[in-house]
């Protein structure tokens, strides 16, 4: 299982990195940059090294290592200590990163929304630049990480920002908000935001438990965002 994920992962990084280039796009503002050295917060596990790993561990590092941003810090330290389910995990994961067809800007802009409602940061401060070169637009990006519904949506991006948002703050979906979002994206591509919100769910989580994310710092802690959208009729 592991051998064969490993392998999958690495063709599929290799497609990725020879993909098409998105046209750029106006720089982010500098409080959204992921250019800043990361904060170290204590972490509950200590690092694994290719020394006191062990085959199945090494393995799956070299898997990650062929698509992550960020080596086999953040969340992988946890899921190293669970190679077979984190493979696992992670074969989802490279689905939803390859396969499912959705537009990118969508998606990172509902990874966004997980990221503000969870407040984590570790996720912010990957995907926030991502979003931005996807083509979402600064502004928006912006009212997110303040925890505000952002006023300038193209009609495309507010069927995900409300699909998102309501799946998010309050574990269900208005019958109008299904119905846009399942004429946008289809029967499957609202099966897949939903695989896609329940698997940052779960690194949120783990990052969480380790003490692996990060401190807060672009994305300041809001306890109740997205405040003034009204909550769905059940």
């Amino acid at each position: 299982m592991l051998i064969m994920f490993a392998a999958e992962v690495k063709r599929q990084a290799n497609a990725w990195r020879r993909r098409p280039m998105l046209p750029k796009t106006e720089p982010m503002m500098d409080e959204i940059s992921n250019t800043r050295e990361p904060a170290k917060p204590a972490s509950r596990f200590a690092p694994l090294t290719p020394e006191t790993m062990s085959d199945d561990q090494r393995r799956l590092a070299e898997a990650i290592s062929a698509f992550s941003l960020n080596g086999i810090r953040g969340p992988f330290n946890m899921m190293l200590r669970s190679p077979e389910a984190a493979a696992r995990f992670q074969a989802m994961g490279s689905y939803l990163r390859f396969h499912t067809g959705l537009d990118e800007h969508l998606v990172e802009l509902a990874i966004l929304v997980h990221a503000r409602v969870w407040n984590d940061e570790y996720e912010w401060s990957l995907h926030a630049p991502r979003a931005a070169k996807a083509g979402l637009s600064p502004p928006v990006i912006d009212a997110i990480r303040l925890g505000n519904v952002p006023a300038a949506l193209a009609p495309d991006e507010e069927i995900v920002f409300r699909y998102a948002a309501e799946l998010e703050l309050f574990r269900r979906v208005d019958e109008k908000t299904f119905r846009s979002a399942f004429d946008l994206l289809g029967e499957r591509g609202v099966t897949d935001f939903v695989f896609m919100l329940g698997q940052y769910a779960t690194i949120s989580l783990i990052l969480a438990v380790s003490g692996d994310g990060l401190a807060p710092n672009d994305l300041p802690p809001v306890d109740r965002p997205f405040a003034q959208y009204p909550a769905p009729r059940r």
